[in-house]
């Protein structure tokens, strides 16, 4: 498994999307208490809201990849979806450092979220088809990374925004991984 090209890309990307979503579940409410000046109950309303878009990003892969699949191909379609998904939560992350609407910015952080969960079957079944008989391995390896991005974010954009004050530095970080990811994947062969 550690000889194939395709696992270790595949492992790079979900190293990179897990590190971007672990933002949303550690760093996101200070974000908005801090930079937006939004108050407590605010802030807890709208931390929700990238889970909840971003939910809805996985349901849209699931429900759009099967029809398009027989047409184009498992491996494209997949591809496709992991491509959009990486490129559009990057943009999305780079728009929301430059809106000036506290809402929008919000939003534009909540469609980042549906850009990285679209990804997220495409990586799941690449695992069964690249895996094998060993399926169970692969998965476990891909969410190890996976989970390796997510341990690092917390540490990473923390020591940013305490170093330098500046919020839009670890947007600007994350979104560079999401467009890695996107590369990774647009120059995969395989799933």
């Amino acid at each position: 498994l550690l000889r194939c090209r395709s696992i270790w890309l595949l492992c790079a990307q979900y190293f990179a999307c897990s590190y971007a979503w672990e933002f949303v579940i550690t760093w996101f409410p200070t974000y908005l208490l801090e930079v937006h000046k939004f108050d407590l109950k605010q802030s807890a309303i709208l931390a929700g809201l990238p889970l909840l878009v971003g939910g809805f990003g996985s349901m849209i892969a699931g429900a759009v990849a099967p029809r398009l699949q027989g047409r184009f191909g498992m491996g494209l379609v997949r591809r496709i979806f992991g491509v959009v998904g990486m490129a559009g939560a990057a943009g999305c992350l780079f728009a929301a450092t430059v809106l000036k609407q506290p809402l929008l910015a919000v939003a534009a952080i909540a469609l980042a979220s549906l850009g990285n969960d679209i990804t997220l079957p495409g990586a799941w079944t690449s695992c069964m088809d690249i895996g094998g008989r060993y399926v169970g391995t692969l998965s476990g390896l891909m969410n190890m990374v996976g989970n390796l991005g997510g341990f690092f974010s917390p540490i990473v954009l923390g020591y940013v925004v305490g170093r330098t004050g500046d919020w839009n530095l670890t947007f600007y970080l994350t979104a560079g991984l999401y467009l890695m990811g996107a590369c990774l994947l647009y120059t995969s062969r395989r799933g």
